[in-house]
């Protein structure tokens, strides 16, 4: 337990240094990590505040180059690696590899730092269990959970077959030991928490929890330029209203209950919608059976490759309006994209989505209603004047309101108070 006093209150006189951490590749990973780091250099950097320095210890480049020496793009000898290798082995050798690096380029960004106070700040879940398994309380440590229930959740969804495995004990061990080391627990929204709080019952008494939400710059939003264009180039029906979704395809989304939802819809309505769904998941068989079941092919498409940010972007731009029928949420980046750009939403009422949304935003719907959610459908596609005032209110709610800005201002008062804690 850390105790302010007042000999410690003076270190904030010299610059605090916050070594952010995470082993996702900032210029790769659009992920909830890589995302918030970006965010939290790029506004320091622009707004220069005095007596603050932020260092930062991006994806271990070990681990990359590995990987790209073990691929058929590195010629002969590059193949020769990848076949003389059994592929877990192959997997299990690089992860090993990319840890190695990780706590090398730890130990050295910290030797870099001469003076002031070092906070420890982890956006995922290895990188906060070796930061104080390397030093052990000799500094403050933050640890932001981005993930639905913790990190380890997000995998057992992704692959079922590993539940109760001896991996995912040990996983489940490490979490909690890296929640119980943290001497601050930050959590996305309030949703967020009460899910991992499920998970993991009591493992949060005593902490010191809080909610930073998540912010959104628009530059990159509003330099995507209109194309139409867009909607043929992934399948979807220039000339009616365009429903999009982008979801990873799991449980978790629930997609098939748009599918269902969408399948209800009345002849006149359906024939006036498309649905174009991006994401890459488990589900996309299923999803692609149930298009065929319910003879939804000439109405939804579903776009499984990987997609470049601009086009996400742009189909934001183009879409009529935006689906996400979650049955949990933490805070979703495409949530708070969308609503920025101004596209109406139809979302579930949960979770951070209840953070983000009030009803005068977008439509709130119970999770896994399809007929609930095929009624909200039916309604923005015949009432013009409804999509034009969600869309209004959305673009105004999420730009006030979640701002890099506004999600530094949290961190940089969580760092502050930290600097001066004893331990």
């Amino acid at each position: 337990m850390m105790v302010v006093t007042e000999q410690h209150v003076a270190k904030m006189n010299k610059a605090v240094h916050v070594l952010l951490m995470t082993r996702s590749p900032l210029a790769l990973s659009y992920a909830g990590p890589g995302l918030t780091v970006q965010r939290l250099l790029k506004t320091h950097g622009q707004s220069a505040k005095n007596n603050f320095a932020m260092s930062a210890l991006f994806s271990d480049k070990i681990a990359k180059s590995y990987e790209l020496l073990s691929s058929a793009k590195e010629g002969k000898s590059g193949q020769l690696a990848k076949k003389s290798t059994p592929g877990i082995f192959h997997f299990a050798t690089g992860y090993v590899f990319s840890i190695i690096r990780f706590m090398l380029n730890l130990k050295r960004e910290m030797r870099s730092i001469e003076q002031g106070p070092i906070i420890m700040h982890a956006h995922d879940l290895l990188s906060a269990y070796l930061s104080w398994l390397l030093y052990h309380h000799r500094y403050p440590l933050i640890f932001t959970l981005h993930g639905k229930g913790g990190y380890v959740r997000e995998p057992m969804i992704q692959y079922p077959k590993l539940q109760g495995t001896f991996m995912h004990k040990l996983l489940r061990r490490v979490e909690m030991t890296a929640i119980q080391r943290s001497d601050i627990v930050v959590f996305t929204s309030k949703g967020a928490q009460a899910l991992f709080e499920d998970e993991y019952p009591d493992l949060l008494r005593d902490k010191d929890v809080r909610i930073v939400h998540p912010g959104i710059g628009v530059a990159e939003l509003d330099s995507v330029p209109v194309d139409r264009a867009l909607l043929k180039k992934y399948g979807a029906i220039d000339g009616t209203n365009v429903l999009l979704c982008i979801s990873a395809l799991v449980k978790d989304k629930g997609v098939d209950v748009l599918l269902e939802a969408i399948s209800s819809l009345p002849e006149d309505v359906r024939a006036k919608l498309s649905c174009l769904v991006v994401g890459r998941g488990y589900l996309k068989d299923e999803l692609e059976k149930l298009i065929i079941e319910k003879h939804l092919g000439d109405r939804v498409k579903l776009a499984t490759d990987f997609l470049p940010r601009e086009d996400l972007f742009g189909l934001m731009k183009v879409a009529d309006l935006f689906v996400l029928p979650s049955v949990v949420s933490v805070f979703d980046q495409i949530l708070l994209e969308v609503g920025a750009v101004g596209l109406p939403v139809i979302t579930t009422a949960v979770g951070g989505n209840i953070e983000m949304y009030d009803t005068n935003s977008a439509i709130l719907i119970p999770p896994n209603d399809s007929q609930a959610l095929a009624e909200a459908i039916s309604k923005l596609v015949t009432e013009e004047g409804l999509r034009k005032r969600l869309s209004e209110n959305a673009r105004q709610r999420i730009r006030s309101r979640f701002s890099p800005e506004s999600e530094y201002n949290s961190y940089h008062a969580i760092y502050k108070e930290i600097a001066s804690y004893k331990r």
